[in-house]
């Protein structure tokens, strides 16, 4: 330390303190998360359809999970798939989700799932029109992404007229540092 450089002890303490309070907010999930609660708005309006969520981090899909409580959803990425009472093989997961899309019978109610929480390993060559909704919860790096993410639930040959799809855009705070690159 250099010449006359003090210590504020009582500072340090404060901020220890404050990245405790930091850390404890972030292990226990209640944190304020406005797109969280957006989503979990979007899914609740849909009470009667099925819903493809995409993210693009498999940290995002497991904290989604919790965040809606494991109701009637599945996690499925490159580790594989996880409902509720734990792991499940990726195939017996799609088969609960979009049982007419894989030719299978539909599960029992018990297993039957509404929305599946997927990261990008599922936005390919998967047949999932089951489902009549996609969410764009983390938007991909290519336009040809969202195509491909939205392909999964519009197909031909879909008992749907429609598939409704959404996404959340950056912040204005965020956006603007890209502006120049735009």
């Amino acid at each position: 330390s250099g010449e006359g450089a003090r210590l504020d002890v009582t500072a340090l303490e404060r901020e220890a303190e404050r990245i405790e309070a930091l850390r404890h907010l972030a292990r226990s999930g209640n944190g304020a998360d406005p797109k969280a609660c957006a989503l979990q708005a979007i899914l609740h309006g849909r009470s009667h359809g099925k819903t493809i969520v995409f993210t693009t981090a498999v940290a995002t899909a497991r904290h989604l999970a919790r965040r809606l409580g494991w109701t009637r959803l599945c996690v499925a990425t490159g580790r594989g798939a996880r409902i509720a009472s734990g792991p499940i093989a990726l195939e017996d997961a799609l088969r609960c989700f979009a049982p007419r899309a894989r030719a299978r019978h539909p599960p029992p109610a018990a297993l039957a799932l509404d929305t599946l929480i997927a990261t990008d390993l599922l936005s390919e060559g998967l047949d999932l029109q089951d489902a009549d909704g996609v969410i764009h919860y983390d938007l991909p790096w290519t336009p040809l992404r969202l195509e491909q993410r939205a392909g999964r639930a519009a197909r031909l040959g879909s008992l749907h007229d429609q598939v409704g799809v959404w996404w959340f855009r950056p912040s204005p705070v965020l956006e603007r540092p890209l502006a120049p690159w735009m």
